[in-house]
């Protein structure tokens, strides 16, 4: 059967022992690790930390990770920090004492440090043999659409010819100056996500200021949306507004750098 896509596994992704004995769970995370799978332990635990400075941590109902690189994650109920971790690459040891407790030991060489977790109960032991090879997609920033626009101007609009960038205003910086198809001077205006009146504002002092000397000065408001308000503003101060997604100009800039590598490859 198909987990997802062209990914084929007949066997069950997930296995789980709730309330498991501490020779139990010894016996699943020992062949999870064997196999590289990530393990998820729930339940009260002690830890034991040395290396550069030492540190312990009394008892106390926790969630811990190993991943299937090897690394170690301690996550208390509250807070998105782990309370102790440890890299990639560690060597694990998993006991069971006579105490019928189950103990891990994670030890990194370089440099040498270590995590013991001493289990007093186990609520869950969890083997997880999943798959995730999707690539992390950061939209760009406004810094990236700034760069995707100058690259390529008819992002704006047809015939749009960037002058410069970040030019210096009484009220601020410009982020792109340019002329449209006409010759007439157009400022253009970057916001990443929902542009606001106050962004609407803001284009309009610096139109202000070059009207003065070209009364034909247009200003262009680039976003992905228009907040409340924006829109009956840009058209009361007679300014434009173009929608550009910031993960259309990552895709772009993605794609230049990609041809880009390539070039140099070919060149060489």
């Amino acid at each position: 059967m198909a987990r997802f896509g062209n990914n084929l596994k007949a066997k069950e992704p997930v296995k789980a022992s709730i309330h498991p004995s501490a020779s139990d769970s010894r016996k699943l995370i020992h062949e999870a690790l064997e196999r590289s799978e990530a393990i998820l332990i729930v339940g009260v635990c002690e830890i034991l930390y040395k290396g550069r400075a030492s540190s312990t941590l009394g008892s106390g109902e926790r969630i811990v990770i190993i991943t299937k690189d090897k690394a170690l994650l301690i996550h208390r109920s509250c807070g998105y920090r782990a309370v102790n971790w440890q890299p990639a690459g560690c060597n694990f040891r998993v006991e069971k004492t006579s105490e019928d407790r189950l103990e891990i030991t994670a030890v990194r060489m370089k440099p040498l440090e270590s995590v013991k977790i001493s289990f007093d109960r186990i609520y869950l032991t969890c083997v997880l043999d999943l798959i995730d090879e999707s690539k992390i997609c950061l939209y760009a920033s406004e810094s990236d659409m700034q760069k995707a626009i100058l690259h390529r101007p008819s992002l704006i609009e047809d015939g749009f010819a960037p002058i410069t960038s970040e030019k210096e205003m009484p009220t601020g910086f410009v982020d792109i100056l340019g002329r449209d198809k006409d010759g007439n001077y157009t400022i253009i205006e970057i916001k990443r996500g929902r542009a606001t009146r106050e962004a609407v504002m803001q284009l309009a002092r610096y139109v202000e200021v070059f009207r003065k000397e070209n009364p034909n000065t247009r200003g262009i408001l680039v976003a992905e949306s228009l907040a409340r308000g924006a829109e009956r503003a840009l058209a009361s101060l007679n300014l434009g507004f173009k929608r550009l997604s910031p993960k259309k100009c990552s895709e772009m800039l993605r794609e230049v750098e990609k041809n880009e590598a390539k070039e140099i490859k070919d060149y060489f």
